[in-house]
């Protein structure tokens, strides 16, 4: 609230957007499945057990709470005229959407390119 906070590095867990989800484990039937769906499920499938509604919960909550301090963070700059503008690296693995297009990528939802026009976002794949 103070403008003390120049950067804002985050690594919220992935371990329910994993493209590896999609992946059969031979000879285990019991292994994750996918627990996001595009159409309205990006948050979590309806059928999702109490287990994978937890994680799903958790990793939900971290994530937005890494964007919300930033958005805290950057909007009261703008309010006090700080005219630094706060750093902001968010870390999730890329978007499978050119060769696994049913996996639900936090970069291909609605919520990040909202996100990314309001605060003029820019992403960087490493590989």
């Amino acid at each position: 609230m103070e403008g003390k906070i120049n950067a804002l590095v985050a690594g919220p867990n992935c371990r329910t957007r994993s493209l590896l989800r999609h992946i059969p484990v031979p000879g285990n039937p019991n292994a994750p499945r996918p627990v996001r769906r595009w159409g309205g499920e990006e948050f979590g499938i309806e059928d999702a057990m109490e287990e994978e509604q937890k994680k799903l919960h958790d990793d939900d909550i971290l994530m937005w709470r890494c964007v919300f301090l930033y958005m805290v963070t950057a909007c009261m700059r703008r309010a006090r005229k700080i005219d630094a503008e706060v750093v902001f690296a968010l870390e999730q693995p890329a978007s499978p959407h050119d060769f696994m297009p049913e996996v639900v990528s936090w970069w291909d939802t609605k919520e990040w390119k909202d996100l990314a026009k309001e605060f003029s976002f820019e992403e960087t794949t490493f590989n």
